[in-house]
């Protein structure tokens, strides 16, 4: 009798050992789940770790990555809508932006000129230049002469104006018998969003 008694526990122990996770205890279930549902995001886990977990186990971490992955491009977004609609205002002295205003006058005056080459329609005066330059609103008000109420949309003007109000000076290319001059109307145009500012005009003899 007992050595049966005794058998009987050695197969009932060897059992417990090697029983799939399936049919193990209720406690043993119980702590498995917990495990499942709340997987460890804290650290960076191993390829090790990953295949030594079971299909539910993989489960709740990915759905667990998921929700942290949503969260944060959440956050993200909130930050960068913050920071462009709510960021401090840095004040620019009227001197700099003056400054800065003569900056783009300049370049649009080197740029405009280095494009007025002859060309057969420089004849008719219908040779086509077209400048575009880094300009932010501030400088472009004051490269226009704009006041703070007045909008930044698109602006076209005679030539002569554009010389005289806006560069501030004349506009012309020798070539070889004589020189290119700006003719008829120069448009204007501003992009808030890309900050750059547009000229583009015509030019001949």
């Amino acid at each position: 009798m007992g050595y049966f008694t005794n058998h009987q526990s050695s197969n009932h122990q060897a059992q417990s050992k090697d029983q799939p996770y399936a049919t193990r205890t209720m406690s043993e279930t119980k702590s498995t789940k917990v495990a499942a549902i709340k997987p460890s995001v804290t650290k960076k886990r191993s390829v090790d770790e990953y295949e030594s977990m079971t299909q539910r186990e993989l489960i709740a971490t990915l759905q667990d990555r998921d929700a942290n992955i949503i969260k944060l491009e959440s956050e993200c977004k909130r930050l960068k809508k913050s920071t462009s609609s709510e960021g401090p205002v840095v004040a620019v002295s009227p001197e700099k932006i003056q400054a800065q205003a003569q900056k783009v006058r300049s370049m649009a005056y080197k740029g405009i000129k280095s494009q007025m080459k002859w060309k057969p329609s420089c004849k008719h005066g219908t040779a086509r230049f077209s400048y575009e330059g880094m300009c932010d609103e501030a400088a472009f008000r004051a490269f226009m002469g704009l006041t703070e109420k007045e909008k930044t949309k698109g602006k076209r003007m005679e030539s002569g104006a554009f010389e005289n109000k806006i560069l501030g000076q004349s506009l012309e290319a020798s070539i070889r018998y004589g020189y290119l001059y700006l003719k008829g109307n120069v448009n204007i145009s501003f992009s808030k969003d890309e900050c750059t500012v547009k000229i583009t005009g015509g030019y001949g003899i």
